[in-house]
């Protein structure tokens, strides 16, 4: 196998966050060398207990390169590395403030530049008011050629993928469950127009990753990473959009908000 090969066993296998990864590259020297000689004792410096180490070694030695690219295909998904030239810049550069960039994106779709890209986030009990203010910012970045980047959640992000879709611009949705499971279910069909609008779907979460509450929190650095800002659109004083904008404001990025 060559060395992109291991990259998609790596991505797959989902133990690796940028810390480990670094820790893993002055081991080892790359990803394809680390995954030949990783081992137990290995793991359990990178902070794994013994069962859950001798787990992963386990499920490392039963994966199958060509199931998993037939699963990519069927998908129409690719996996884009923290050292490829296509792994978005902007994640890439949280890198340089101690943030948690992801090692591996899974995408399906095609993901535009994102020079000019806004996150909107917000309640999924989404207000008439709140509605009309998404429509209305949504519409108008849109239009201006911002890139929407959102969670896919019900509410204010359905909201801001559907306004992207009907100005005729590009939208991302970043799942907290892999690229393979739409979640939530009802916006299957959205996750489709997304698509054939040209826009993407991404996720850390290895394929056949179910969505789960602390994926959540993960999640949302990868939306306000994307971009340049982020609006909240009424968003409670617990919810998942004001853990955006606290992942914005860490990662220098400007928050608007209604």
């Amino acid at each position: 196998m060559n060395t992109d090969e291991y990259i998609y066993l790596w991505a797959q296998l989902g133990i690796l966050n940028h810390a480990r990864y670094k820790i893993a590259k002055e081991q080892f020297g790359d990803l394809k060398n680390a995954w030949k000689k990783i081992n137990t004792s290995f793991l359990m410096k990178l902070g794994f207990g013994s069962k859950k180490s001798e787990r992963v070694i386990t499920i490392k030695n039963n994966m199958d390169f060509y199931q998993l690219t037939e699963q990519l295909k069927r998908f129409n998904a690719k996996v884009l590395f923290i050292e490829d030239e296509d792994y978005p810049q902007n994640l890439k550069n949280l890198g340089m403030i101690k943030e948690d960039p992801p090692v591996f994106l899974f995408v399906r779709g095609k993901l535009p530049l994102l020079h000019k890209a806004m996150g909107v986030v917000g309640t999924r009990r989404i207000t008439q008011y709140g509605r009309i203010c998404t429509e209305k910012f949504v519409s108008d970045l849109a239009r201006n050629n911002f890139v929407i980047v959102s969670g896919l959640a019900l509410g204010v992000d359905s909201c801001a993928h559907k306004t992207t879709l009907q100005n005729n611009g590009t939208t991302i949705a970043v799942l907290g469950s892999g690229v393979d499971q739409i979640y939530p279910y009802s916006n299957n069909n959205l996750a489709q127009q997304i698509l054939r609008g040209d826009g993407a779907i991404i996720s850390e979460y290895p394929l056949g990753t179910r969505a789960a509450k602390h994926h959540f929190p993960a999640r949302n650095r990868i939306i306000s990473g994307l971009c340049k800002g982020v609006l909240i659109v009424e968003g409670g004083a617990k919810s998942g959009a004001l853990i955006t904008a606290r992942c914005a404001l860490d990662q220098n990025r400007e928050v608007f908000a209604i």
